[in-house]
């Protein structure tokens, strides 16, 4: 019950009042089935490295992160979606994933918290900060730096925390696409891409409807961030 209250009174901060979970088992968060911190700390790396090569268009620059993902052991966790960004993507056709991909930052931010490492993650109503940005900087490992003794030592905060995250930005979602359907107006102050960033990360994280795979978890709810194939 304690749980319910506390997403109810932060919708209503969020100034979304008709939206409740009024299922009691669907804030029960024991059923479900997260992946491991190990796996979500390689996601994270990942995800931060692809944001980096989008803001680099030198193809050089991505052959060599790509050698240091495949160092690390981290190549085979790359999705094929990702890949093809890696390797395929032409200097022509940059500009399309610099916009369409900028959420992995985002969502890099939000596994961060995920493992603990930020204690506080930013509302969903603002951007990150420059002094976030210098936090989350100095926690993971460097580019082309050794992956191996930070992977092996991460934790996750307490699993209820997480899973209340995902219910929130699940509601939130739900208010917009009601919004969207019925050509509403939008009374909140909510960064939209940050809470879409935040439900397809949760979801992964979480494994929502049985999801194992990143890509399949960044298609759920025909959310598009990038250019489809």
């Amino acid at each position: 019950m304690d749980r319910k209250k506390r997403l109810e009174s932060r919708l209503v901060s969020l100034g979304i009042k008709n939206y409740r979970p009024f299922y009691l088992p669907y804030i029960d968060y024991t059923k479900e089935d997260f992946q491991s911190p190990y796996d979500v700390g390689c996601r994270l790396i990942i995800l931060y490295a692809i944001y980096q090569a989008i803001d680099n268009i030198d193809m050089g620059y991505r052959y060599e992160l790509c050698s240091w993902l495949t160092k690390e052991n981290l190549w085979d966790k790359v999705s094929n979606y990702e890949k093809e960004i890696l390797e395929e993507v032409s200097t022509s056709q940059h500009h399309r994933y610099v916009s369409g991909l900028s959420w992995y930052l985002e969502s890099s931010l939000l596994l961060c918290w995920v493992l603990n490492i930020y204690k506080n993650i930013h509302d969903i109503t603002s951007w990150v900060t420059e002094e976030q940005m210098e936090i989350f900087k100095k926690s993971i490992p460097e580019f082309g730096g050794e992956t191996k003794d930070f992977l092996n030592n991460l934790k996750f905060r307490r699993l209820e925390e997480i899973y209340e995250e995902n219910l929130l930005n699940e509601l939130v979602t739900k208010y917009f696409l009601d919004l969207y359907d019925n050509r509403g107006k939008n009374d909140t102050q909510i960064n939209e891409m940050e809470n879409r960033a935040r439900l397809t990360t949760l979801h992964w994280v979480r494994k929502f409807r049985g999801i194992n795979k990143w890509d399949d978890s960044s298609r759920q709810y025909s959310i598009k961030f990038g250019p489809v194939r």
